[in-house]
């Protein structure tokens, strides 16, 4: 899928701003293009070339309906998880606050967990047995609903522990997610100071630009609902194509 981005939108939104120089990961430095002040100037042809490949990865998933667990729990941005995760397809499942070690190397006890968050939901939801509860057995309901949801309430749509792809916005708050992921394709942004180790799909970018993550992740979304539409569209063809008579 070729997608409309530019040297400039990416300059724009402040993606070439790097980290100080006596801070560059060796691995990063082929990702930058010089130095201004003692900071590093990141290569936005580089950047535009890994954009490019990665929302092509993106679209491919949409159009084979797969999921992207996206994960970002930076003060910065998690606002933007939760709202672009909802704008992808039916909705992708995402970690904004806190990434538990063992989300994925431990799944039967997330699955317990998000089992124990589903039914304090229903019965909240009973109005005919919450009314027999006591008022502090439920305000305890809604504690316990409201803890859960901050921490879990993202994987409820989560399939299963094995996602196509995870889609990590701070490599380096949230490093524990890229080393759980275990042959799962990682999709990671990351600035010249951080470790690019275990990314799949890197974007050296300036992750501290709430500005450029929101672009990106809107890229991000379209691409993956162009290739839902593709996939539905294949659907419609095949469905409309004339029957070969079997031959008796």
């Amino acid at each position: 899928m070729k997608t409309a981005i530019s040297l400039i939108d990416l300059f724009k939104r402040g993606c070439h701003k790097g980290r100080s120089k006596s801070k560059t990961f060796p691995k990063m430095n082929q990702f930058i293009f010089g130095y201004s002040q003692g900071m590093s100037i990141i290569d936005l042809v580089k950047t535009k070339a890994s954009l490019d490949k990665t929302l092509d990865f993106v679209y491919k998933l949409g159009e084979t309906n797969r999921q992207i667990l996206i994960v970002g729990t930076s003060k910065h941005i998690s606002d933007l998880v939760v709202s672009y995760s909802a704008k992808m397809g039916t909705g992708m499942p995402f970690v904004s606050w806190r990434w538990l070690g063992g989300t994925l190397t431990n799944w039967d006890t997330i699955k317990k967990t998000l089992k124990t968050l589903s039914k304090f939901k229903a019965l909240r939801d009973d109005k005919d047995e919450i009314a027999t509860l006591k008022k502090k057995e439920r305000l305890s309901i809604d504690r316990k609903i409201e803890k859960l949801e901050l921490i879990f309430g993202g994987l409820v749509n989560l399939k299963n522990n094995r996602p196509a792809a995870i889609l990590v916005l701070d490599p380096t708050k949230d490093d524990l997610a890229v080393k759980e992921a275990g042959g799962i394709s990682v999709i990671g942004l990351a600035n010249t100071n951080e470790n690019p180790q275990g990314i799949d799909y890197l974007i050296p970018s300036n992750t501290y630009s709430r500005a450029f993550v929101d672009f990106f992740l809107d890229k991000v979304a379209e691409s993956y609902n162009a290739g839902q539409e593709a996939r539905v569209k294949a659907v419609e063809v095949a469905a409309q194509a004339p029957q070969t008579a079997k031959v008796a």
